[in-house]
């Protein structure tokens, strides 16, 4: 159940387009087996605490997602099972499935991994939650778990900070070539194809090296495009704060 109080129904036009009931958040609350929380990272302490005291009933399952958890804002209660966050790794490139190729964020056509943030709460109920976090971003393949404050180093330290930002510092390198020197649509294509050789080669899926050449150009580009002092920026130190600083923005 995703309790919607009567503030916000208005803005869900489709669903009230078709008549659907509004049952008031307290009410709704307390008959829940499960409650599944959609809302801004800086508003999920507050409305994770006020859902753990109108919970009435065993089993009760709360899904925030893990910036609160790892700033500490999610309440503790022996018979509140929580999952922290459920999130989605997304179609790997490396996996071809054709009919679903652009289905680039899953639960379409796209076949696809989640991981599952464990939060306090018993191995019962922590499986039920992994089976409904299946059926929210299906199709899946795998549902991995791991503990809510270590997730951090997959996102965002792995996806957003290292790999969202090297596509990002490509996409502006391949926008600086003048339109004279080649043209738009070479540059786009020449990347892409060689991003999907580069990540057939770095993550062993072919057995070809890159060329001697390659390796040269790309040793040399690692200290002028990376700093050493980079690498802090992947400290749990450094994310703690940042987690912090988005359950908290003001």
């Amino acid at each position: 159940m995703n309790a919607v109080c009567r503030g916000q129904w208005d803005r869900l036009s489709p669903s009230a387009a078709r008549g659907l009931p509004v049952t008031p958040q307290a009410e709704a609350v307390a008959r829940a087996d499960v409650a599944v929380m959609a809302v801004p990272d800086a508003l999920i302490g507050r409305i994770a605490r006020t859902l753990v005291t109108q919970s009435e009933k065993r089993g009760h399952d709360n899904r925030p997602r893990s910036a609160a958890a790892y700033a500490g804002e999610l309440p503790e209660r022996s018979d509140i099972t929580t999952l922290p966050s459920i999130h989605a790794i997304r179609l790997s490139s490396a996996m071809r499935q054709t009919r679903a190729l652009h289905d680039y964020f899953g639960g379409i056509r796209a076949k696809q991994n989640i991981v599952c943030g464990t939060g306090p709460g018993t191995g019962v109920r922590l499986r039920a939650g992994v089976d409904i976090a299946r059926r929210m971003f299906a199709p899946v393949i795998n549902a991995y778990s791991c503990e809510s404050r270590a997730r951090w180093h997959l996102e965002p330290a792995l996806s957003e900070t290292t790999a969202a930002t090297c596509i990002v510092i490509m996409r502006e390198a391949m926008e600086r070539r003048s339109a004279a020197e080649c043209p738009p649509t070479q540059r786009k294509r020449s990347c892409l194809g060689h991003i999907n050789i580069a990540l057939a080669i770095v993550f062993g899926k072919v057995g070809n090296p890159f060329s001697d050449g390659a390796l040269r150009a790309i040793a040399r580009a690692k200290t002028q495009i990376f700093q050493r002092t980079g690498r802090k920026c992947l400290s749990p130190k450094l994310f703690g704060r940042a987690f912090a600083g988005i359950v908290h923005p003001d």
